[in-house]
């Protein structure tokens, strides 16, 4: 009996298919939004995703971004809208230019690249009204990822390297691809007569995954033939661990934190409980959701989160990469992305007697007018007692601003807002989210929640108080 050996082509499609089917990448009739570079490998997957998949030609879209690096980026551009064209496919393109973009965010060329990428495909894919998007990554990619993650020093996640699929924003991004190499890859496009453009950079050493691929691999096959495959399978087996050890974080960050607008709170009691590698990933989970997936904490930083939860100050603050800020009250720590802006800077006039929403602090102010006798002795926390016959009308609510000064109860001299916050301890990302009653002549009466002002306190000259009440809120209503 004689073995017949399958060619090059149906084993890719054999494992292209296997990963569609086995990962469940594009159900029945759902359309796709392919990302085709030009390249070897996105030109291939299209091909095969137009041979394999029903009605191709109205569920299919093509998006293709031009990076803005090269000289012959325009030709690439022209090159994939005559192949869409010819396969009858819907094209899509448009040019960023992430070197502007990486100077801006301070990033390397290929983050910044894959960045652009992802809002571009975003944006693409709003316009065709599609849900999942193909890109054309491959196992020699999953294989560098997961060393290029080991260089960097990266834990258990870094070395899954990169998922079959996962969501971005109201998108599924998915790699058919993933089981395949790049020899396979190539004789597929030869056998297919597939033609495809070959990205010169990547035959130069300018960029650290081009070096692993062209130095370091070939060096390290000297002291295992098969490291590919040993890095590719490491990926697989730590993927399971991966997705165990998530799903176990999911369910620690439901007991033990909560998500508020911009930023995550954690139960530093319930925190404490947990075991370390739980700490640390749900550390690194709060990280994402208060700050933004694209900014990664060092383990450095990871480990200074643990620490300020479980042996900080009260008051203690971290600055942290992004614009990132985590902080410890008595009993919990905040993370967030720290911002010097509210979301309403305009004055708001106060209704006086009644009721005022502020939507940029999320609070609602209770205004009344009373004999000082009705009064209750001290006010509490959240209220203000302000001489009526002494403030001119009307009043307002507004944002603090750089100089702000005004005369604390009990002195009798001027004092910055930014000195009271800082005498009284007050965390920096707080302060910005405290209104001030200012009357119509931008006189500070009332620091909310803090000090009224010496100027407009109530004497034993009062006659009538304005009673300011202020009320945490959700809603306008």
């Amino acid at each position: 009996m004689a073995w017949v050996v399958a060619p090059e082509e149906f084993m890719l499609e054999n494992k292209v298919e296997e990963t569609i089917q086995k990962y469940n990448l594009i159900p029945r009739d759902e359309s796709v939004l392919v990302g085709v570079s030009g390249g070897a490998d996105s030109m291939s997957l299209l091909h095969y995703l137009c041979n394999s998949i029903s009605n191709a030609g109205s569920r299919l879209k093509v998006a293709h971004l031009d990076h803005g690096f090269r000289e012959k980026s325009k030709e690439e551009t022209d090159f994939v809208r005559r192949m869409c064209r010819k396969l009858e496919v819907p094209f899509y393109g448009a040019r960023i230019n992430v070197p502007y973009y990486r100077e801006k965010w301070g990033l390397s060329a290929q983050e910044a690249a894959r960045l652009a990428r992802l809002y571009f495909y975003w944006k693409a894919a709003s316009y065709f009204k599609v849900r999942i998007v193909a890109t054309g990554h491959h196992r020699d990619d999953q294989v560098e990822t997961v060393l290029l993650n080991f260089l960097h020093g990266s834990g258990l996640d870094g070395l899954t390297g990169m998922q079959v699929s996962r969501r971005f924003r109201n998108l599924t991004l998915i790699r058919p691809l993933i089981e395949v190499s790049k020899e396979e890859i190539n004789s597929y496009c030869m056998a297919q007569g597939i033609s495809y453009i070959q990205d010169e950079s990547n035959f130069k050493n300018i960029y650290r995954r081009n070096k692993v691929r062209r130095e370091l691999l070939p060096q390290l096959e000297e002291y295992n033939p098969r490291i590919k495959e040993a890095l590719y399978q490491l990926g697989r087996i730590l993927e399971a661990d991966r997705s165990y050890l998530e799903k176990q974080t999911r369910s620690y960050f439901a007991r033990s934190a909560r998500v508020e607008t911009g930023r995550v709170v954690i139960k530093c009691s319930t925190f404490k409980e947990m075991p370390l590698s739980m700490q640390r990933r749900l550390i690194r989970m709060a990280y994402s959701l208060a700050v933004g997936v694209k900014y990664k904490p060092a383990f450095m930083h990871v480990e200074d989160m643990v620490n300020l939860a479980c042996h900080g100050q009260t008051g203690k603050e971290l600055d942290l990469p992004g614009g990132g800020l985590a902080y410890k009250t008595s009993r919990e720590l905040i993370i967030q992305r720290f911002s010097s802006c509210v979301d309403s800077p305009a004055p708001v006039p106060l209704n006086i007697p009644g009721s005022t929403y502020i939507p940029g602090f999320n609070l609602t102010l209770y205004t009344a007018i009373k004999e000082v006798h009705e009064l209750s002795w001290p006010p509490a926390v959240n209220q203000a007692y302000v001489d009526y016959q002494r403030i001119s009308l009307p009043l307002y609510v507004r944002a603090r601003e750089p100089g702000d000064r005004f005369k604390p109860l009990g002195l009798n001299q001027a004092k910055k807002v930014k000195d009271l916050f800082i005498d009284l301890k007050v965390p920096r990302q707080e302060r910005d989210s405290c209104p001030l009653i200012t009357t119509s002549n931008n006189e500070i009466a009332w620091v909310a929640g803090y000090r009224v002002s010496e100027d407009f306190k109530v004497t034993g000259e009062t006659q009538k108080v304005l009673v300011i009440s202020m009320v945490k809120t959700n809603n306008s209503g």
